[in-house]
């Protein structure tokens, strides 16, 4: 085979491997940014002071959406312009993002708006009440600060029953911090034209 042909086969064999490459290179950008949504989403949830047990903050997480299944009832997708996927599987997530409610601003989801339980659980708001801590005023009615406590957290899952809970931005704001749709399209475009250079 001469010179000619010799260079012909290798650039054939380059461009048969170049959606390989291609792919390679954006997924790397991907992961770049969807490491930063992730990161900024956890610091997120730590500055607005919403951290209890840590269960919403430990689960934020990116993934490769084809590996998801989808069909988990309690998963909440981030926004996300790639194969991949900031969400977390936490049970309250989309009700600390969005709020529920009269409250409630934005929607998880374009086809409608989703219902949260009608009467938060009262063991829940009493734990967060320990953890935080919030200690209610010591009254004439209970014998104890545990019943006490049991009252109040009636009172505010009554109150949150009737008015809804306050949105807790912190995926959203995340998304917007690394530029958005924009910065994934220039991810998509850097990964291409690398691809491309390597011919």
């Amino acid at each position: 085979m001469s010179k000619g042909g010799r260079e012909l086969s290798q650039m054939a064999k380059r461009i048969r491997a170049l959606p390989k490459h291609i792919k390679r290179n954006v997924d790397s950008n991907m992961g770049d940014l969807m490491d930063m949504i992730e990161t900024q989403a956890r610091a997120n949830v730590a500055a607005q002071d919403s951290v209890v047990a840590g269960t919403l903050q430990g689960s934020i997480n990116h993934r490769d959406a084809a590996a998801l299944d989808t069909t988990v009832g309690s998963q909440f997708r981030g926004r996300t312009y790639s194969n991949r996927v900031v969400r977390t599987e936490a049970p309250h997530a989309p009700y600390v993002e969005y709020g529920t409610g009269m409250r409630q601003k934005g929607r998880p989801h374009p086809a409608g708006n989703f219902r949260a339980p009608s009467v938060p659980p009262t063991g829940a708001i009493a734990e967060w009440m320990r953890k935080k801590p919030v200690e209610p005023r010591t009254t004439t009615f209970y014998d104890d600060d545990e019943a006490e406590r049991r009252h109040v957290a009636q009172l505010i899952a009554e109150t949150i029953a009737a008015y809804g809970q306050r949105p807790h931005p912190y995926m959203r704001p995340a998304w917007e911090s690394v530029g958005g749709r924009q910065a994934f399209r220039r991810g998509h475009r850097f990964g291409v034209r690398k691809s491309l250079k390597q011919l």
